[in-house]
């Protein structure tokens, strides 16, 4: 109902004078998911008893019109739960309401299989082998089932690949409604206030299918935009597909751009063109990670291999070595698979991807919703962007001031090196598989490879982890526990300190009251990245190399999906643009600058004592 923006359903039922009631419809499994009404019993008919009748019994509001949602141009805010931060009513996500037990026994027969497969193993093979037999069993069942996918494609007409929809009479459709087509067989997505329906095109993506899968059902504007920075074609392709107009929005648009972006694109685009090289080549990323891969394995050896005969202090050192170079990997062709510039290939994409989670025992699939829906496509918009976490922490005025913010700057380093610890728990299949969320993120239904590559990820990460040291090499547990906790401390450290510099320091953030008129988000995309971007050691091969290059952060995030290696190059030519357009860029001069500057923005956000303002 587009006053208050809740589930309305409009039955009619026609009858001829005299006859008799049509008896009672319960609505109660309808009436459920709508979160409006807990229950509704609606009586229809049409007689000279009955007369014109709809009876509602027992209708209890929750929570009641006013205070369930207001709307402004278009869009919408909610309260109470219902769509807070962006989340979606559980009947349009396609979530069910159960109770956790009933979810996980409900949870389709994969959980079932798996638990049916691991019995088989547990027979078959020695104990020390069940998990690793189960992750390779595991990887290939995904890779079978991909391959028989990919047979089954093949034999897709032309037509189909080209987009052939027939006439089809386009319509106004709001974003809950668009939310609810996010699967392969019925996949929607928004650009640019346009809807298409690219069920019969995911197949075809020259992308490949998983980027439409986790992007279905949503405003993808942005994301398409800087996915295809250098050709139109996309844009052609897509009109095809058409269906009608997006007439709200799940989380707040940002301006159209005025010319910054295209300006940007055009520049390095010419001057891909004028070097002929190759803005996704995988060549640089493989060889540099072959090295870093050598050290992990090198480190790993130190810490479990000749067992008493080290010190521990150099068992220590080398555990903290390992996770350094797992977090290298990470940001470097983990991050850029993810983003899809490793390579032109989706093959190239699943290597990277593949080989980290496995040795690490992360997820791809809540990464992908995390940081590149997330973060990427909201960043620094609070209680949008995953990537800016606010519960333990105050990052802007525009947050509420708590007494524990005082000493956040003292505490919080600390607690960033949890970060690994805390991803393993909610990437291990209760808030990815079960929830599906991932902060104000929901996650698409996972298909069966999904749920299959996430088993194999982790059992062969505690394989290698703890089942080889402890069965093979005879570590103690005790040992085996301390080690892999250091490993995770040192790779959780890696990834925040190398990130959250870049962004939670003097820079903007956006808010739901800083909103034009309700409804836009008071700068472009493209200017939006500048301002809640920080660089900081331009021109350090070490620096970069130790970053993944995310001291250029303003560079990926305009141009995610170009590699890495090529940002100390693009750098200068984002600058000219943004000198022209009078947009700041901010630079820091190095690492050690950026990191104390986030510190004192901690300090000084904690410190502050400040209320905001609610209206």
């Amino acid at each position: 109902h587009r006053s208050c923006q809740a589930p309305l359903c409009v039955i009619a039922f026609v009858c001829r004078p005299g006859e008799k009631c049509l008896g009672e419809l319960h609505f109660h499994d309808f009436v459920k998911k709508t979160h409006v009404w807990t229950r509704a019993v609606i009586r229809l008919g049409r007689g000279p008893n009955r007369g014109n009748c709809v009876e509602m019994e027992n209708i209890r509001a929750r929570p009641s019109i006013k205070q369930a949602h207001s709307v402004a141009n278009g869009h919408t805010r909610a309260t109470n739960g219902i769509v807070r931060n962006g989340a979606v009513p559980k009947a349009i996500s396609g979530k069910s309401d159960a109770s956790l037990p009933e979810r996980i026994f409900n949870w389709s027969p994969r959980t079932f299989i798996t638990l049916a497969v691991f019995a088989v193993i547990r027979l078959l093979v020695p104990s020390w082998l069940v998990l690793f037999t189960l992750a390779c069993l595991c990887e290939v069942s995904a890779l079978t089932l991909d391959f028989k996918h990919w047979l089954s494609t093949r034999s897709k007409t032309s037509a189909v690949a080209n987009g052939d929809c027939g006439d089809v009479r386009l319509g106004k459709f709001t974003w809950e409604e668009v939310r609810q087509h996010n699967t392969a067989q019925s996949l929607w997505l928004a650009v640019h206030g346009k809807v298409y329906d690219l069920t019969e095109f995911v197949d075809s993506h020259p992308g490949g299918r998983d980027f439409l899968m986790f992007t279905a059902g949503r405003d993808v504007s942005h994301a398409f935009d800087v996915y295809h920075s250098f050709t139109d074609k996309p844009r052609q392709v897509i009109r095809k597909y058409l269906i009608g107009d997006l007439v709200t929005n799940q989380f707040p648009p940002y301006k159209p751009d005025s010319g910054f972006y295209r300006e940007c694109r055009e520049r390095v685009r010419e001057y891909f063109q004028r070097t002929g090289f190759n803005p996704k080549s995988p060549w640089p990323g493989l060889w540099r990670m072959v090295v870093v891969y050598c050290v992990m394995a090198a480190s790993f050896c130190v810490c479990h291999m000749w067992g008493d005969a080290i010190p521990w202090n150099v068992r220590v050192i080398s555990a903290v070595l390992f996770g350094c170079a797992a977090g290298v990997t990470l940001v470097h062709w983990y991050h850029d698979a993810s983003h899809g510039s490793f390579g032109h290939s989706p093959s190239w994409w699943l290597l990277a991807t593949r080989c980290t989670d496995i040795v690490l025992g992360s997820s791809i699939l809540s990464w992908n919703h995390q940081h590149v829906l997330g973060h990427h496509l909201h960043t620094n918009i609070i209680g949008v962007d995953p990537d800016i976490d606010q519960s333990m922490r105050r990052i802007s005025f525009k947050q509420f001031w708590k007494t524990v913010y005082r000493k956040q700057h003292l505490f919080m380093p600390i607690l960033y090196l949890f970060l690994a610890v805390k991803s393993r728990i909610e990437d291990g299949g209760i808030m990815t598989f079960v929830f599906r969320r991932n902060g104000p993120v929901d996650i698409n239904p996972p298909t069966t490879q999904d749920f299959l590559r996430n088993v194999a990820a982790k059992s062969f990460w505690i394989f290698y982890q703890l089942v080889i040291p402890y069965t093979v090499l005879n570590i103690p547990v005790a040992d085996l526990l301390v080690i892999a906790f250091i490993m995770d401390l040192a790779l959780g450290g890696w990834l925040t300190y190398n990130s959250q510099v870049s962004h939670v320091q003097e820079v903007d953030f956006y808010a739901e009251k800083d909103l034009i008129d309700g409804k836009y988000i008071p700068e472009e995309w493209a200017v939006s990245q500048v301002r809640t971007c920080v660089d900081y050691c331009h021109g350090s091969t070490l620096d970069t190399f130790l970053s993944g290059a995310l001291n250029y952060q303003t560079v990926h995030h305009l141009f995610p999906g170009v590699s890495q290696y090529h940002y100390p190059q693009i750098a200068p030519i984002i600058k000219e643009a943004c000198a022209k357009y009078k947009v700041p860029y901010t630079h820091k001069p190095d690492y050690y600058t950026a990191l104390r500057d986030h510190i004192l923005y901690l300090k000084k956000m904690g410190e502050e004592g400040r209320y905001v303002s609610i209206d």
